[in-house]
């Protein structure tokens, strides 16, 4: 990614950002199959593999399919007087809404946090653990940027 300051006569384009040179930081996450219908790389792979195949006109029908669901779901619950309820945040009394952990509750010493709040995440509502092996063709794999 380039800039030229236009402000001065010699307006040389210079490297803002070099994505190249940057390191990728791995996924952690929980393969498809283990994750929730609404999560991100579930509810979206099908969008996923048609951008990677270069195939817009099947991302845009499949992005389309996703919102239109989502409308549905929408009036469903208006339908039955319900609210969506979101697994991770809380809506408090300032109208904001916070995550459902207690920041306060999450252990000083980093490996002990790293699993505390893996543990948050990664469980299911039984309370048992998300799998974290992904076979080939999990969309997380696929999304995965590779080296050239």
């Amino acid at each position: 990614m380039y800039i030229t300051d236009k402000r001065t006569s010699s307006a040389k384009p210079e490297v803002l950002f070099d994505s190249s040179s940057e390191h990728v930081v791995p996924q952690h996450v929980a393969c498809a199959s283990e994750q929730e219908p609404n999560e991100s790389r579930n509810l979206w792979k099908h969008v996923t593999k048609a951008i990677r195949e270069n195939n817009l006109n099947a991302a845009t029908t499949q992005k389309s399919a996703i919102e239109e669901q989502q409308r549905e779901h929408v009036k469903e619950r208006e339908a039955q007087g319900t609210r969506f309820e979101p697994r991770f945040f809380q809506l408090e009394i300032d109208g904001n809404y916070h995550p459902k952990m207690v920041i306060n509750d999450i252990p000083k010493e980093p490996e002990a946090a790293k699993q505390r709040v893996s543990q948050w995440i990664f469980a299911k509502p039984d309370g048992s653990m998300q799998d974290m092996d992904r076979s080939e063709d999990d969309p997380v794999v696929l999304a995965t940027p590779h080296k050239r």
